[in-house]
């Protein structure tokens, strides 16, 4: 059997708190209180699903949102700091300026080298 490794994306996500719960922050885009005592529920492409104080809400990538327990969300992301934003996005300018060997392309590589030295 053949090993993948998940490709580095960022993604967008905020964690359940208690004062969402209780109504004094306001809950994320797509969270819902129930009702009837059932606590909280999102709506993901699965399918409606509890999600409960300390839980993250993910943004993928396409936009969908879902819920991940905190001891998953700590083994599977970290928080990316500015700096690594800024080296990702001068890591595609050098890659497109070497693809197209566009002069355009390869002044904005630089220009942003400079930027970030």
């Amino acid at each position: 059997m053949a090993k993948y490794r998940k490709r580095p994306i960022v993604i967008e996500a905020v964690q359940i708190t208690d004062r969402m719960r209780t109504g004094i922050e306001t809950l994320p885009l797509g969270v819902q209180h129930r009702y009837d005592g059932g606590g909280m529920v999102i709506n993901t492409l699965e399918g409606r699903m509890k999600v409960g104080v300390g839980d993250w809400i993910i943004t993928g990538v396409k936009g969908e949102k879902y819920p991940c327990k905190p001891d998953i969300f700590e083994a599977t992301y970290e928080k990316v700091q500015d700096i690594d934003l800024k080296e990702t996005e001068i890591e595609k300018l050098a890659k497109k300026a070497a693809r197209t060997g566009n002069r355009s392309d390869l002044q904005a590589y630089l220009k942003a080298r400079r930027n970030n030295a």
